[in-house]
């Protein structure tokens, strides 16, 4: 038996939630907070004792480590060590409410906000520094992805760089002003051009661009404007996401009291399909539904997530899943600091997908994955069963209507498949 434990039970990836904000955005319903950057030293510092003494072990109590409560050095159980070095008990599906080894190298790493750029540089190492203490140090091939605001200072790229940031993610949305301000979004496109140049010019980090799609007061006309004016900032990577109302915003306040008229679904689609060769003629190759990469800039941090991997998730509303067990923090930025200060839970709920309801899912998300899909033998190694026997009955419904392409190896949406890709990822929960 293989003594490393496979990427479906055991976290090679860790999300860092930054919840502060300069400003809410009109339309964003995170766990994020405005006006509060008073409180960013204590969350660092909260957020690194996290990182370095939460267990993967414990499905209860606070999630801290028996060294944390000690005040010792946590160190493996080498009881735990040698079940695992013995073969004593076998990987299977992944399930395993103890949870996984805890200091397995990272390979991914996502600082995301709320606006992580607002943070120091030493604030950021100050992250950084747990996350190597408490799982070695990254390798030169390791992925940190940074969530930026167009608007933060240059100046600090370099740092960015020496901390071993290699992919920003801009909160960019649109290059169109008027758009911006109805988002209230706090740069203009201007802001949001030099800051691709200048991301570029260091030599060395991969750009992506979020943009929004789908808004109110958009045409078909506009939305392939503003598509043309990304990419002629040459990003390497672009993350297009139909816009979705979340009650509670300013901008579904907006829509029901008929200040703006959400567009149709036809429309929306319509825009969804005049991205796919724009983005295809400017050499983004579309491998996942919402993302496309120029080659060998695809985003490894959320390959893990569609592929159903596990995670690990620190800080204020984050999510882990480890071993079949997904867990959240709690979403409020004062019970947050609080608990971390005084000792307490600082997890707020789980749940643990039994051996029925993990297949489905892991299905559901492979599909959004263009060229991967469900790949069959990795699913039977995974779980035993091939997908094809499973679902036999949703592939001859699908496949005979273009919807799905199924060969000997894998089974992937087509063109056509992916305006219907909720509807079919369904079918496999």
């Amino acid at each position: 038996m293989n003594e490393t434990p496979p990427r479906w039970h055991t976290p090679r990836s860790a999300y860092i939630h930054v919840p502060f904000c300069r400003t809410m955005c009109a339309y964003c319903d995170f766990a994020t907070f405005a006006g509060v950057e008073q409180h960013i030293p204590a969350y660092v510092v909260a957020l690194a004792e996290e990182i370095r003494n939460r267990s993967v072990y414990g499905t209860g109590g606070d999630g801290l480590s028996e060294a944390h409560k000690s005040g010792g050095v946590g160190e493996r159980s080498e009881a735990k060590r040698s079940v695992y070095k013995s073969g004593a008990m076998g990987w299977g599906s992944g399930i395993d409410p103890r949870g996984a080894e805890p200091d397995i190298p990272l390979e991914t790493i996502y600082l995301g906000g709320g606006t992580p750029s607002l943070l120091e540089p030493a604030q950021l190492g100050t992250i950084l520094k747990a996350i190597t203490a408490r799982f070695g140090a990254l390798s030169n091939a390791a992925e940190v992805t940074l969530e930026a605001n167009p608007g933060f200072n240059p100046v600090v790229i370099g740092s960015w760089v020496n901390l071993g940031v290699s992919r920003v993610s801009l909160g960019v949305q649109s290059l169109d002003d008027p758009t911006l301000k109805r988002l209230g979004r706090t740069h203009d496109a201007d802001t949001a051009v030099r800051a691709v140049a200048a991301l570029k010019a260091s030599g060395s980090i991969s750009v992506n661009l979020d943009l929004i799609y789908g808004l109110p007061w958009q045409t078909l006309e506009m939305w392939q404007d503003h598509l043309r004016r990304a990419l002629d900032t040459e990003p390497d990577h672009i993350s297009l996401y139909a816009l979705a109302i979340e009650a509670g915003t300013p901008l579904a306040k907006q829509v029901s009291t008929g200040q703006w008229a959400v567009p149709d679904d036809d429309l929306v689609a319509d825009m969804y399909d005049a991205a796919l060769p724009a983005l295809a003629r400017a050499g983004f190759r579309h491998y996942e539904v919402s993302n496309w990469a120029k080659p060998g800039h695809e985003s490894r941090h959320n390959l893990a997530y569609w592929r159903n991997e596990a995670y690990h998730g620190f800080g204020v509303g984050a999510h882990r899943y480890i071993a079949g067990r997904r867990s959240w923090n709690v979403r409020s930025l004062d019970h947050y600091l609080a608990a971390m200060q005084s000792g307490r839970p600082v997890e707020d709920g789980s749940e643990t997908l039994g051996p029925d309801a993990l297949p489905g899912e892991t299905a559901m998300l492979a599909l959004r994955m263009r060229d991967e899909g469900i790949d069959f033998a990795r699913f039977i190694e995974r779980f035993g069963v091939d997908p094809r026997d499973r679902w036999r009955t949703v592939f001859e419904e699908v496949a005979p209507h273009g919807f799905l392409k199924v060969d000997d190896s894998r089974a992937c949406l087509t063109d056509r498949g992916l305006l219907a890709s909720n509807d079919i990822a369904s079918r496999f929960l």
